[in-house]
């Protein structure tokens, strides 16, 4: 009996340690169950956070492309129409050279006709023409006929 009690107490010595160990052990797995958990609860965080970024990434980087390719079209329609103005400024220089050569050579013409017809009556033709001019002329025609005549006088002078 005393066998009996001693292995019944040992037993239940041995039993109380087991499931002593029994308790932390299923409390370590909890906690490391729940250690566990938080972590991949905060592993999934940073994950989707991270996710979170790249998707700001890539609408800003989409946003950045459209802008850049409507101002790369925008530049290549800029450049076109420089090229097309400066066609049409070349065009209207030169015209606009063609008909001044035009009005010098007439008005080289008649100073040679006004020179070589000195009689009165030519002189009061041409005084005509210049009152006419004055009279119903804008000051910016005033001014250019001014200029040319003294274009006119400068290559006078030096012929």
């Amino acid at each position: 009996m005393f066998h009996y009690l001693f292995s019944n107490i040992y037993f239940k010595s041995l039993w109380t340690r087991t499931l002593l160990n029994m308790k932390f052990l299923l409390i370590c797995l909890l906690a490391a169950y729940c250690y566990a958990d938080d972590s991949s609860e905060s592993l999934l965080s940073k994950i989707e956070d991270h996710q979170m970024t790249l998707r700001v990434w890539e609408e800003d980087n989409s946003r950045l492309l459209s802008t850049l390719i409507e101002e790369q079209k925008k530049y290549d329609n800029a450049k076109k129409n420089e090229v097309v103005l400066l066609q049409t400024v070349d065009y209207l220089v030169r015209t606009n050279m063609e008909i001044l050569e035009n009005v010098l050579m007439r008005l080289k013409e008649i100073q040679f006709t006004i020179t070589e017809d000195k009689n009165p009556e030519n002189d009061v033709m041409v005084n005509e023409k210049y009152s006419l001019i004055s009279k119903f002329g804008t000051d910016s025609d005033t001014r250019t006929v001014d200029w040319i005549n003294n274009i006119m006088k400068e290559k006078n002078g030096m012929n």
